[in-house]
């Protein structure tokens, strides 16, 4: 077979060398272990998020991220003039986005434009199966696990630390809302155990009670808790794995459409890190190893037992990391995307 080759289009990429968690789960990071790894006959071009004739002369498979807009189906259009091969990707229900989401208002009336970028595509994959069925009314989409890299995101080798840690954008602000009296109380119930939120001077600013209660945004502590700024993606892995190793990761998340379509990342990498990860009791979390919770009561009541002691962690992450490396590994994943990509050339 000859050698794909395949521009990226995805709004999480600054340079070839800078990308985001998007790029390294769904596309940049994907491919590049599919050349690397696998083996697999795939070039991959300079990464941008507009690409000139010249640049669609020059490849085979063109890859759309999340793909909204009229301009993303002006572009499908005009590689597809080219003979280029369309793959769109979601990782996120972007039709289904609540009210009181701070994105809200960028993604009103998209579905028209997602539903022509499918149509278009040779391949329509998605992070979840629930992504899946809202994208089923225009499309037959193929399901790839959000997956790991086992050479650029190590195991911690090290017994867990006596932490806690939670990690998100701006866009959960809601989550950290409907959470806020849960999480709060598990601070002011464990006054020694440290809580790490990794997340932006946004997210901060945009919920001052939470996670901290400063009068700020500039990362100052109060007690054992702290607001830790986010770093580049692959240096986040390493730090997480190496030198943080939370033992406790939280995920609130509020129960809703959107959210219910959301991938298990969090419980991926908290495992990977020695720990364990607080989910919700839905199809796409709810796995072997996890600790699960059906409302906020039991969020706090089930945070607690770990922080108390009364959960055996290790055992809880041993059974984590069978499912992860069986489900969630990209030396596993990867196979099926190739397959996928190979049946349309």
């Amino acid at each position: 077979m000859n050698t794909i080759k395949v521009g990226v289009n995805s709004a999480g990429i600054q340079t070839p060398m800078q990308y985001g968690a998007v790029e390294h789960y769904r596309n940049l990071g994907c491919y590049n272990h599919l050349r690397k790894e696998l083996k697999k006959p795939i070039e991959l071009l300079d990464p941008k998020k507009g690409f000139s004739v010249h640049d669609l002369n020059s490849m085979d498979l063109l890859h759309l991220q999340n793909p909204y807009t009229k301009q993303h189906v002006e572009l499908i259009q005009r590689a597809k003039m080219h003979g280029i091969k369309i793959l769109v990707d979601f990782d996120d229900d972007l039709i289904h986005i609540p009210d009181n989401n701070h994105n809200r208002r960028s993604f009103e009336g998209v579905k028209p434009f997602i539903a022509q970028c499918c149509q278009l595509a040779d391949l329509v994959t998605t992070s979840t199966n629930a992504l899946a069925e809202t994208l089923k009314e225009f499309a037959e989409p193929h399901v790839i696990n959000n997956a790991y890299y086992p050479a650029l995101q190590p195991l911690a080798r090290d017994a867990y630390q006596p932490l806690v840690m939670w990690r998100g954008s701006a866009s959960h602000a809601d989550d950290c809302i409907e959470f806020q009296n849960e999480v709060v109380k598990l601070m002011e119930d464990s006054k020694d155990v440290p809580f790490f939120f990794w997340t932006n001077k946004t997210m901060a600013e945009w919920t001052m009670d939470f996670p901290m209660r400063v009068p700020n945004a500039q990362g100052q502590k109060v007690g054992k808790w702290e607001i830790v700024q986010p770093v580049a993606v692959l240096d986040y892995f390493r730090m997480l794995s190496m030198q943080v190793r939370p033992m406790l990761t939280l995920v609130p998340l509020k129960d809703y459409q959107f959210n219910r379509a959301k991938s298990n990342i969090a419980f991926i990498e908290a495992t990977l890190a020695g720990g364990v990860a607080l989910v919700p009791d839905w199809e796409e979390w709810k796995h072997e190893g996890a600790i699960v919770y059906k409302s906020k009561a039991q969020f706090y009541e089930k945070a607690m037992k770990v922080l108390q002691g009364k959960v055996n962690v290790e055992a809880y992450r041993s059974k984590a990391l069978k499912v992860v490396n069986e489900k969630y590994n990209l030396d596993v994943v990867n196979y099926q995307r190739w397959d996928l990509i190979d049946k349309i050339f």
